[in-house]
């Protein structure tokens, strides 16, 4: 996950709204349009997705964690 992934990582976790999925794709959909933007959602979504399941802890607490 690179600098900017985190960085909308973050954002979504502030500006947070019913699911990460919905406050992520907000925060991307505002500064990327796209292919590229939908690239990035679906790459940092799966990461995020990925490592709640190996840690075994919830989507939300994975965001933090890999937002850091």
């Amino acid at each position: 996950m690179d600098d900017k992934d985190k960085e909308y990582l973050r954002e979504a976790m502030r500006n947070f709204h019913k699911t990460l999925e919905s406050s992520l794709g907000r925060v991307i959909s505002r500064e990327e349009k796209g292919k590229e933007g939908y690239m990035r959602y679906i790459r940092i979504i799966n990461e995020v997705r990925d490592y709640a399941d190996r840690k075994r802890i919830s989507v939300k607490q994975a965001a933090k964690e890999l937002s850091k």
